[in-house]
C-alpha cells in the first residue's frame, strides 16, 4: 500500500486500527498536496522568495444549466483549501480537501417574493455512504452487541444559496463557500432561463498554466500579440459598436474576450454606471474579474470569454494600463466597484464630436493606429529654436516606439522661386529637458504651398514628454506657418 515503506511493522506484532488509518492519510496527503502545488498562486520578485497563495479551484465539471424551475449541477470535482471544515485535518491529513460529485445533482433555488439575484456556493461535505452492522464489544457486560458502523465515507459537494437584490448578484460569502453561479429568479419563481444563469467557476484552465511571474517594475505582464479592434465607425456612418478581441494576463489569471459580430460598448450591460458619454471625450474599455473570479457571462449570447468588459471614463494609470479609480459596475455585478488597478483597459475609445458614436481606431496585434489622432499639440517654429512638447496621451509603458506625425498645414515656401527647398532638420530628445540629442529626421520638401507633413517613429523611454529642435537654413522662408502640428496617430509595443 502507498506509504508502507514509510512505517516499520513487525510480522509478530498484533496491529490496531491506527496503523491502517495513518497509511490511508498519508497516501491521501500525497495526492491532495500534489495536486495543491500544481494549482497554487505563485508569484516571483526580483531578489525575493516566491510567494504562494492556495486556491480554490473546479478541476472540471460542476456546470450549472436550468432544469424546469430547478437547477441542474454537473458531475464535476472541486478542490478546496480548508483547515475548518469537518472533518477537522489531522496531524497526517491535508488541508486541501478533493469533494467529488459523481453524479449530476438537482438544486431546488428559492421563489422569492420579488425579483432577486441569488449566488449559488459549494462546499466539500463528508457523507457516511455505506454502513454495516459489527458486534462492538460493551466493557460493563463484557459483551460483544451488535451495531451499526460508518464503513465508507466520501467527501461529496454540498450546496447553498446567498440573497442578493433585484438587480445585483450578492458578494460571495468566502471563507469555505465557493462561487459557481449566479442565477436571477422572478417574482414567485418559474422556469429558470438560460439567459439568467452566469458562470462563477474558477475553472483550473482560467489560470496561464506553468507560468510563474516576474515583477519587473511596472512592467505590464500579459499575452502578446492576443488583441484586436476594430471600431464600427466609418465616414458618413457613426457607431457605438466594435469588433473587439483581447486577452490580458493578470497573474495569474488569465482574461479573454471575443465575440461573433460588434459589440455595442455602451449598452447596459457594460457601460459603467454614472457614466456620461460627452462628444470628443475619451473611455476606456477594461476587462476584469468580478470578485477574483474570471467569470463566464451568458447575459450577451454572442460573447465568450472570461471576465468582464466595463466602459468607463476612469483614466488608466500610464505605466500599467489599469484602472486609476474605482469604477462603477453594470448590473447585476455592481454590488461593490471594480477597485483601482484592477481592471485591465483594452481600448482607448474617443466620441465624435456630434457625440453619435466613436471615431475610428483599429489595433491588432501589438500596434495601435488611428484615424483620429490621439493627441494633438501645436508648437511656433523658430529658426534652431528648441520647444518642449508635451505628449501626455494615451501611450502604455509597454510601447517601444511611437508614430508622431508633424505638419503645417498652411505649407512653406522660399524667397526665390526655383531654388533648392531649404532643409528642415528635426532631433528630438527622448526626456525633457535632457541634453544628449538623437541623430535628425531631416525633410526636404519645403517648397511646397497648401500643407506639408511627415511621420516618425520614435523610440519610447518611459517618457510622456519630448523635446524637439526644429533649425532650417538659407534661403529665407516665406510665409511661415505660425504653428506646426504634432499628432500621436500610434505606436507598437
Amino acid at each position: 500500500m502507498a506509504g508502507a515503506d514509510n512505517e516499520v511493522f513487525n510480522t509478530r506484532e498484533r496491529p490496531v486500527s491506527n496503523d491502517h488509518n495513518d497509511l490511508q492519510s498519508m497516501a491521501a496527503r500525497t495526492l491532495a498536496d500534489m495536486l495543491r502545488e500544481m494549482f497554487v498562486k505563485r508569484s516571483f520578485s526580483l531578489g525575493l522568495a516566491a510567494t504562494e497563495a492556495p486556491r480554490n479551484v473546479i478541476l472540471g465539471g460542476l456546470e450549472v444549466t436550468p432544469s424546469g424551475s430547478d437547477l441542474l449541477v454537473a458531475p464535476g470535482a472541486l478542490m478546496q483549501e480548508s483547515a475548518t471544515l469537518t472533518p477537522a485535518p489531522g496531524a497526517l491529513d491535508s488541508n486541501y480537501r478533493i469533494a467529488i460529485l459523481r453524479s449530476a445533482a438537482t438544486v431546488i433555488p428559492p421563489s422569492p417574493a420579488g425579483d432577486t439575484w441569488f449566488l449559488l456556493e459549494a462546499q466539500m461535505t463528508e457523507v457516511t455512504t455505506v454502513s454495516e452492522s459489527r458486534d462492538i464489544l460493551d466493557v460493563p457486560t463484557a459483551t460483544f452487541l451488535p451495531a451499526s458502523v460508518p464503513k465508507q465515507r466520501e467527501r461529496r459537494l454540498l450546496f447553498s444559496f446567498v440573497t442578493g437584490t433585484a438587480t445585483e448578484a450578492p458578494v460571495p460569502t468566502g471563507g469555505n463557500f465557493v462561487p459557481i453561479a449566479m442565477v436571477f429568479r422572478p417574482a414567485g419563481g418559474g422556469a429558470v432561463l438560460a439567459t439568467h444563469l452566469i458562470d462563477t467557476r474558477t475553472m483550473w484552465d482560467a489560470e496561464a498554466p506553468l507560468r510563474d511571474t516576474l515583477a519587473l517594475g511596472s512592467l505590464l505582464q500579459r499575452d502578446r500579440g492576443q488583441r484586436f479592434l476594430l471600431t464600427s465607425s466609418v465616414p458618413g456612418t457613426p457607431s457605438n459598436s466594435m469588433l473587439i478581441d483581447a486577452e490580458a494576463f493578470v497573474a495569474p489569471t488569465r482574461l479573454w474576450y471575443t465575440r461573433s459580430g460588434s459589440l455595442n460598448v455602451t449598452a447596459a450591460f457594460t457601460l459603467s454606471p454614472g457614466t456620461v458619454l460627452s462628444a470628443d471625450t475619451w473611455y476606456y474599455l477594461y476587462l476584469a474579474s468580478w470578485q477574483g473570479i474570471p467569470i463566464v457571462s451568458v447575459l450577451d449570447p454572442f460573447s465568450t470569454g472570461r471576465g468582464i468588459l466595463v466602459l468607463s471614463a476612469v483614466v488608466p494609470i500610464t505605466s500599467l494600463l489599469k484602472n486609476s479609480l474605482a469604477v462603477p459596475l453594470p448590473a447585476p455585478f455592481g454590488i461593490t466597484d471594480l477597485p483601482g488597478g484592477v481592471g485591465v483597459c483594452v481600448a482607448a475609445l474617443r466620441r465624435n464630436a456630434a457625440n453619435t458614436g466613436w471615431l475610428t481606431a483599429w489595433s491588432v496585434g501589438n500596434n495601435e493606429m488611428r484615424i483620429v489622432p490621439v493627441q494633438v499639440t501645436t508648437a511656433t517654429p523658430a529658426t534652431a529654436a528648441r520647444t518642449t512638447v508635451a505628449l501626455g496621451a494615451f501611450i502604455p509603458k509597454t510601447a517601444k516606439t511611437v508614430r508622431v506625425r508633424v505638419s503645417d498645414p498652411g505649407g512653406f515656401s522660399v524667397t526665390a522661386p526655383n531654388t533648392t527647398p531649404a532643409p528642415v532638420l528635426l532631433s528630438w530628445l527622448p526626456v525633457a529637458g535632457g541634453t544628449t540629442f538623437t541623430d535628425d529626421y531631416a525633410h526636404t520638401e519645403l517648397d511646397r504651398k497648401g500643407g506639408i507633413q511627415w511621420v516618425v517613429d520614435l523610440p519610447v523611454v518611459a517618457a510622456q514628454s519630448f523635446d524637439f529642435i526644429w533649425s532650417w537654413s538659407v534661403p529665407p522662408l516665406t510665409n511661415p506657418d505660425p504653428l506646426l502640428r504634432f499628432e500621436i496617430i500610434g505606436w507598437s509595443e
